[in-house]
């Protein structure tokens, strides 16, 4: 699923802010690949786009993600660390979510 931004002649603040990336961002037509521990189980999310830096998914509207909030996910199979730092509308039940990589999966 690849993740669109609203179309519109001037940015709002928050399409900046998803804008601003250290890292180019690769579309992402796959099928979900991160999950993300809530509760004691794994929620997949559907990944929008990936860079080097993080990543972009959808996420159910019931998953309480916030700006800054530090996150486990499972990446590829490997646990990797991240933290939260944009979380929009997508539509009726998810929203967009940006996440920073902070941390490497220890080699094992």
């Amino acid at each position: 699923m690849t993740g669109n931004l609203p179309h519109a002649s001037i940015p709002t603040s928050s399409e900046s802010l998803v804008q601003a990336r250290a890292w180019t961002r690769f579309p992402s037509d796959e099928m979900p690949r991160v999950a993300v521990r809530c509760a004691g189980h794994d929620v997949p999310l559907a990944v929008c786009d990936e860079s080097y830096g993080g990543i972009g998914v959808l996420a159910p509207n019931w998953l309480r993600l916030n700006v800054n909030d530090a996150i486990e996910l499972e990446y590829y199979g490997a646990p990797i660390h991240g933290t939260v730092r944009f979380v929009l509308p997508h539509d009726e039940t998810q929203r967009r979510v940006g996440i920073e990589w902070t941390r490497r999966p220890s080699a094992t």
